[in-house]
């Protein structure tokens, strides 16, 4: 089983603290409560199912969860407990329900990365972790991240919150990565980028230099593969073809720039490579259905600078 965490916002941490015990605990905390354990090794115990965890692990209970903490070998354990809240509950899942939800991400943020909407906020509520993450090579980068938030804890200045916030959030990132790596390690449709290789670098070269004429020869040659070949490969993966991607993009850029800048249609047009402004507004209009300066006085009459 795991947990879909929520991060759209970021984790309140209300309580977090180090401590060495070799004590049996039993407890359910009114917080969500994130174990790193950091020297030593102990079991705990949910619903009748044993934990044993050492250095090196993370240990995740959520919100009203009973659970039982024991020592092991009669030695003492030492932990980082951080007690804190997230805007949702954490929502219980399947390893196949985890999994489809991750491809479905997988291939939608492979679509907008290429249509240049790629929003990664919207992802962030969905970082997945089972009761125990052991968190392996990641280890020794969690525990500095711990001993920070500590440190800011102690301080407890205005921007301390924030900055532990940040810390539990990478924290919970990077444990998730491990989740992640396991669940869909046998997935040959999560290995599998949706996105061409060459498709890559030809967007890469546009957005690197869509402030200049762009030709098909150059793309070509950048994605390393055959005009013929990269059309395709546009026409295939985003129902459109180089040169017009190009022209689409420009233009966005253009509105950008005139919404942000007191730059005129002339300039906005040399800024953006157009040889000739007249030529820029007939692709603004062709695009838009309006012309440059019909957007530039709608702007004026309805400012959103």
């Amino acid at each position: 089983m795991l947990f879909d965490i929520d991060l759209n916002t970021w984790p309140v941490v209300r309580d977090l603290y180090r401590i060495e015990r070799k004590t049996v605990w039993q407890h359910a905390d009114h917080h969500h409560i994130l174990v790193v354990i950091c020297a030593g090794s102990c079991l705990f115990t949910i619903d009748n199912t044993d934990y044993p965890v050492s250095a090196g692990d993370l240990f995740l209970i959520p919100q009203g969860q009973d659970y039982i903490r024991r020592p092991l070998a009669d030695q003492p354990c030492t932990f980082c407990y951080i007690h804190f809240t997230t805007a949702g509950p954490l929502v219980a899942c399947t390893l196949d329900t985890a999994r489809r939800q991750l491809l479905a991400l997988k291939t939608k943020a492979g679509q907008e990365r290429v249509q240049d909407s790629y929003q990664p906020s919207s992802y962030l509520s969905h970082l997945y972790l089972g009761h125990k993450t052991s968190l392996g090579e990641l280890s020794g980068q969690v525990q500095a991240l711990v001993g920070q938030a500590l440190q800011e804890f102690q301080k407890n200045d205005l921007e301390s919150q924030l900055i532990i916030s940040l810390c539990v959030s990478h924290i919970l990132a990077l444990a998730s990565r491990v989740t992640l790596k396991s669940i869909v390690a046998d997935s040959q449709a999560y290995a599998d980028d949706p996105v061409p290789v060459p498709l890559k670098k030809a967007l890469l070269f546009i957005r690197q230099n869509y402030s200049r004429k762009i030709t098909l020869a150059e793309l070509s040659q950048a994605a390393n593969i055959s005009r013929q070949h990269l059309i395709r490969l546009f026409r295939s993966s985003l129902q459109t073809t180089p040169i017009d991607y190009v022209n689409r993009l420009k233009i966005a850029h253009a509105k950008e720039l005139m919404r942000m800048t007191p730059l005129s249609v002339k300039e906005v047009a040399y800024e953006l490579g157009f040889v000739s402004p007249h030529y820029f507004s007939r692709l603004f209009h062709k695009i838009e259905g309006m012309y440059p300066t019909d957007f530039l006085h709608r702007l004026q009459q309805f400012p959103t600078r």
